[in-house]
């Protein structure tokens, strides 16, 4: 039997569960608790896109980060703590003091999306763009301070509670994510790993 493991990445525009597993979005359309998951795939592969195809029923299914249920209230980024010690970025970086810093999300812009980029993992983007990012299809969508400590922090932020002043989907793979400190200095990272 084939095994799907799906990781929790956030809830789309109609508050429906989205996963993501080997660069492809699935959405749980009845996530109510003691009912058993409905699991599609999202058309054209878009966050906010509609479900499309159920998976297979001989397919099992493994939710990496857990199962979000409606009926808990809030989305398992809302009832994480930030701290948890779980890792959410990996390759990311150890653990730092809190600070205000300047944050940037840069995403992929549809209309510029000439490779198919958007949504896809990070290394396939760059696998698909000869080693690069290709900054000529990414726009920002988010910039300002944060009181954060870690990426993992920025990634629960995006995906939960939206600043004010985003104007993108929730954080996901194919997203970079830039963090600035106080002396002018930047790091940049993906979902996946830290981005060179």
């Amino acid at each position: 039997m084939k095994k799907l493991e799906l990781r929790y990445i956030g809830r789309d525009s109609f508050s429906r569960p989205v996963y993501e597993a080997e660069g492809k979005l699935y959405v749980d359309v009845d996530s109510r608790e003691g009912w058993a998951p409905k699991i599609h795939t999202k058309y054209g592969n878009n966050f906010d896109g509609e479900p499309d195809v159920p998976i297979r029923e001989d397919v099992a299914v493994e939710f990496i980060l857990g199962r979000d249920l409606w009926d808990k209230g809030k989305s398992i980024r809302e009832r994480q703590m930030p701290d948890t010690g779980e890792t959410l970025l990996d390759g990311s970086a150890p653990e730092k003091k809190r600070q205000v810093m300047k944050v940037t999300l840069y995403q992929v812009i549809p209309e510029r999306d000439n490779e198919h980029l958007l949504f896809a993992s990070f290394c396939r983007v760059k696998q698909r763009c000869g080693g690069r990012v290709p900054a000529e299809s990414y726009g920002v969508v988010y910039s300002g301070e944060l009181d954060i400590g870690t990426p993992e922090e920025a990634f629960v932020i995006f995906n939960a509670y939206h600043p004010e002043g985003h104007n993108g989907h929730s954080m996901s793979v194919s997203d970079v994510l830039e963090l600035t400190d106080s002396e002018g200095r930047s790091e940049f990272y993906s979902r996946e790993q830290r981005a060179k």
